[in-house]
Parts: C-alpha cells; structure tokens; sequence
C-alpha cells in the first residue's frame, strides 16, 4: 500500500513509500481513504523528529468505512466518514470510531477532509474573536464573518457546505488510483 512517510533523507522531510496495511485494534475500524488534508503540524511532525522514520504522516481524513469494529461499534462498512486519525496519508487508515463521523449524502468527502484539522483550527481561532466567544462559535454555532454580521446577528448552525470553496485546496487525494506517484 503507498503511503506519504517520514525520511528524513528526503529534502521535504516526508517521501511517498510502501507500507503494511493497517490493522484495526479495539475500538477502531478501517477507512479506504478518498482525501486526506494536509495541515501545517503533518509537515512539522514530519521535520521536527516527532515522529519516527517510516511513520505515516497525516491527521484529517475522509473515506469509506471498509472493515467493522471488530466489538461492532461505530459505522457499518460502506459508510462514508470524516476522522482524525495517527497516519492519513495513506490508501487505507485505522480509525477510532470515537474520532469519526458520518459524512453526509449532500457532502463532497473532499470538503469533509478538511474538517478534522483544518475546520476545528478555523473554529478554534474564531472562538478567540470579540463577540464570538463560547456562546457562539464554541458551540458549533456561527456567525457569517463575511457578510459583515455584527455580534448581535442570530447565529447560524456550521455545516460543512458553507466552507468557502478556497478551502478545497486543502484535500488531495489519497490513493494512487487517483493520482498519488509511484
């Protein structure tokens, strides 16, 4: 299976490599990944030693559930979900179903990749705004920041169709059927 790893022989700090496939342990399932989001701490983990050679970079990650939990918690196989998991640079990933969701049909799994990291660092740093604060933005409440909105406007709930489309750059895909390098 190939896979984006830490070598730090590579001039980046990170080269694509083949890898075992993962193996689930309890409370986690297998994800055929479809995209994966490349965040800044992915490219720091991969040259700050954090990690070991060899460990598959990656975090945010969308797919295909394609093996169960083996105690049957989480999604079912053929569920499409959003995770955070240890090692998504790769064509599959296990995942905690404690650290997954559902994505939905109207969702693009695209656009869910970049909800793991990148959606909860954008969230983040909006509760850190005046007049956002916990009782809005923290709450998986928003306000529109583009229209304008003042404090007071009604909030709004955050769902992954309104990301600005700018933000799609962020997922790439994951699999050498599309696209990845050999």
């Amino acid at each position: 299976m190939r896979a984006i790893v830490v070598d730090p022989s590579s001039r980046l700090g990170f080269d694509f490599a083949d890898v075992g496939e993962p193996q689930a342990a309890e409370g986690q399932l297998l994800v055929d990944v479809s995209h994966a989001s490349l965040n800044r701490g992915d490219v720091n983990d991969a040259r700050s030693g954090r990690l070991a050679p060899g460990a598959v970079l990656g975090s945010g990650v969308s797919g295909v559930v394609v093996q169960m939990a083996a105690d049957e918690s989480g999604p079912p196989n053929g569920t499409r979900v959003v995770a955070v998991v240890s090692g998504a640079f790769a064509e599959r990933c296990a995942a905690p179903v404690t650290a997954l969701a559902p994505v939905p049909p109207n969702v693009d799994l695209a656009d869910a990749a970049a909800l793991p990291v990148a959606g909860l660092a954008a969230i983040s740093r909006l509760c850190a705004l005046p007049g956002w604060g916990p009782a809005s933005a923290c709450s998986s409440q928003a306000r529109p920041a583009a229209s304008g909105a003042s404090p007071s406007s009604s909030p709004r709930t955050v769902e992954p169709t309104s990301l600005p489309r700018s933000a799609h750059w962020a997922a790439v895909p994951a699999s050498p059927r599309r696209g990845l390098p050999r």
